[in-house]
């Protein structure tokens, strides 16, 4: 029997079950706490890494056996990983000549670096009024690159507008493109990826596909523009011989299609070339270009072309 004083309290005894259930709650919020110490110092160990990896040196590093080399004006940190790169240059290591500028290119260690120790870098590069993105690793000996090419502008590359991505190399050498006298305007966009063993192009291996659109191209100064539209392509470089498949175009002025090989030799202007390629004129392109096409060898109905001999100074028959 239970006696209880007069203005007390009877208090039931603590269960197991609720002080199992106290300990858990315990328990859980200790392991919080440690992951989230973990998250913080794994936080702070990538900042300071990757603030303090030497981007510079280590791109130069991977582009080394082709003599080139990577300076820039000022870096930033790139949140959560990475850093941003202002006013970059490629250099050639060979004559000290840029070959390329970008105002800004964003850079990371990829993931394999950490896990594999394999060095690799991941870019993104504003040049040519688009976007460039590549991954650079090291591997036998070589330098491997997968990079993917963004709405580059045409008009840029060729020469026809201020080329952003040659303003280092002086004005002189930025007009250059334009001397070849075509100049073309449009989008470019593709995908590939090439292992580059050395200085010398006969020892590389690459593959690139290109989709151009709204291309238009500039023969002759005073006429309006060839319209090429859509434009698709492959090209295969192996053993020292650039091949190109199903190279196409269709546009307002006819359809092109074309496919050939390049031999190429140390020097370039001496490299072998042997081009097939069709023309199917629309009614506007004959009557803007009709001109040029009685300078062909024979009537486009009639059959392809055929474009061969030195680059300097082929022949078509």
């Amino acid at each position: 029997m239970k006696v209880r004083l007069p203005g007390t309290k009877e208090f039931a005894p603590s269960s197991p079950l609720k002080r199992q259930h106290g300990g858990s709650a315990v328990r859980t919020r200790s392991r919080l706490m440690l992951a989230g110490y973990g998250v913080f110092a794994a936080i702070l160990f990538v900042t300071f890494a990757t603030t303090s990896f030497p981007y510079a040196d280590t791109i130069s590093a991977l582009l080394a056996p082709m003599n080139m080399k990577v300076v820039f004006k000022r870096q930033a940190m790139r949140f959560p990983i990475g850093a941003r790169l202002e006013n970059v240059r490629l250099i050639s290591t060979a004559n000290e000549q840029p070959l390329l500028q970008s105002p800004n290119v964003t850079v990371s260690p990829s993931v394999a670096w950490f896990l594999l120790g394999q060095p690799c870098v991941e870019l993104r590069a504003q040049i040519f009024g688009g976007v460039v993105d590549a991954t650079v690793r090291q591997r036998a000996g070589s330098t491997v690159v997968d990079f993917e090419l963004e709405s580059l502008n045409l008009a840029v590359m060729s020469g026809g507008e201020p080329n952003l991505g040659m303003q280092a190399a002086g004005d002189e050498e930025a007009d250059a493109p334009s001397q070849l006298g075509v100049v073309l305007s449009g989008e470019l966009s593709g995908h590939g990826s090439a292992q580059l063993m050395g200085p010398e192009i006969i020892a590389d291996t690459a593959s690139i596909i290109l989709h151009g659109r709204e291309v238009k191209a500039v023969l002759v100064n005073g006429l309006p523009p060839l319209e090429l539209g859509v434009v698709r392509g492959k090209a295969v470089l192996e053993h020292g011989v650039a091949t190109l498949l199903d190279v196409t175009a269709y546009g307002s002025d006819g359809a092109f299609a074309a496919s050939g090989r390049v031999q190429v030799r140390h020097d370039i202007a001496h490299s072998f070339i042997q081009f097939t390629f069709s023309l199917t004129p629309t009614a506007k392109g004959r009557a803007g270009f009709g001109f040029l096409l009685n300078m062909l060898p024979h009537a486009p109905n009639e059959g392809p072309y055929h474009l061969q001999g030195m680059l300097s100074s082929p022949s078509l028959s």
